[in-house]
């Protein structure tokens, strides 16, 4: 059994704290909200998800386990279960008609209330995504992908897979094309366009298949490192600058768009990658086991922040009535309530694998008592 890379652990940690205080809002999204140009936390876990995908799972195709497409769409249904969880949990304030629970009858999901029988139908289909319950159903479409594209690179069809992600991202960036992909039931259908932010899917699937095999993609070097951190600082700049003379940074910023993933947002999210691995490889990434028990349980924890920020939303003037110290130690907790769910899942997996040895145990001893009576009674004919 191959050893499990905690640098990724961490990552995803840092993303899931990152996301937190920028959800909940304040003073420390300075921080957090795109710290690094034109990348938010999004980005990096939808090229995580793809990375670690086939990074697992291609380990185990070289090992010879088998691995097929129910194994990973197991994962799909998993995360759609949650999904469809998520919103039964924020809608209960509509279902029951207790007068301390309306206070969390949020705006954004009104149209469950209002249209219930089509809301509730085009959700189960993914295509009635309210804020913040936009993530997950990317992650549900693109596993079974990940899957087809891994099935790619193992069938020497790589060149094959990237060039259709490729084509398929240059498609989506015309706007006449986004608009014919309208939602038949005129709901809202996400902020992330699907079409575009698979290319960072598949790249991921294509940078983790790699590593799985041992083939370096791009080689770690400081002649390739230094001329990454400088377009990383030239964008950092243009991030940041608040010059009056802005404009002539207009053509960057205008093709950075986050929904449809625009072409320097994509050159962004694959420097910061390249440095960050650089990091990992030569040890100068950090490895704080906190954050990488975060990242060891990141679906649970991604759930749990989604319904902390919607019943924090009615106290939200409140919370802005603090002062700036209090909004700082508002985010600070939030952040640190992630390690409820982490710790809940933890247990839950323990029970279940102390259940699992249970019946193994009985069954084993079943078995040795039927053997031990089937002897028994040969030596007594005998």
């Amino acid at each position: 059994m191959t050893k499990r890379d905690n640098s990724l652990d961490v990552l995803r940690g840092i993303l899931l704290v990152m996301i937190t205080i920028n959800h909940i809002g304040g003073p420390l999204c300075v921080l957090t909200f795109q710290p690094m140009s034109f990348v938010s936390a999004a980005e990096g876990f939808v090229f995580l998800s793809g990375y670690i995908l086939c990074l697992v799972y291609g380990k185990r195709l070289i090992r010879g386990q088998c691995v097929t497409f129910p194994t990973l769409y197991k994962r799909s249904l998993k995360i759609y279960w949650y999904h469809l969880t998520l919103l039964l949990i924020l809608l209960i304030p509509y279902f029951i008609n207790v007068p301390f629970l309306k206070q969390w009858q949020f705006n954004g999901l009104a149209t469950f209330a209002e249209k219930p029988q089509k809301a509730l139908f085009a959700y189960a289909l993914l295509l009635f995504q309210p804020e913040h319950l936009d993530i997950l159903p990317l992650y549900i479409l693109f596993i079974p992908i990940g899957f087809l594209a891994l099935k790619a690179f193992v069938n020497q069809k790589t060149t094959l897979i990237l060039s259709l992600s490729l084509l398929l991202w240059l498609v989506s960036q015309f706007q006449y094309v986004s608009a014919r992909f309208s939602n038949p039931f005129s709901l809202n259908s996400g902020f992330f366009n699907p079409f575009s932010w698979q290319i960072l899917f598949i790249a991921g699937c294509y940078f983790g298949y790699s590593r799985a095999i041992g083939k370096e993609i791009v080689p770690k070097s400081r002649k390739i490192l230094f001329p990454a951190l400088i377009i990383f600082i030239i964008l950092a700049f243009i991030r940041y600058y608040k010059g009056a003379d802005r404009d002539m940074f207009q053509i960057i910023l205008y093709n950075s768009n986050k929904p449809s993933l625009q072409i320097f947002r994509l050159l962004n999210v694959f420097i910061i990658a390249y440095i960050i691995d650089y990091a990992i490889r030569f040890k100068y990434f950090p490895h704080i086991k906190s954050l990488a028990f975060l990242g060891r349980h990141s679906l649970q924890v991604f759930v749990f922040q989604v319904l902390l920020v919607y019943f924090i939303e009615p106290f939200r003037p409140e919370i802005f009535s603090f002062g700036y110290a209090g909004r700082i130690a508002v985010q600070i907790l939030a952040a640190i309530t992630l390690f409820i769910p982490a710790f809940m899942h933890l247990y839950s997996q323990k029970i279940a694998r102390k259940k699992l040895a249970g019946v193994d145990v009985t069954i084993v001893k079943t078995e040795l008592f039927q053997a031990h009576d089937t002897i028994m009674a040969e030596i007594n004919q005998n």
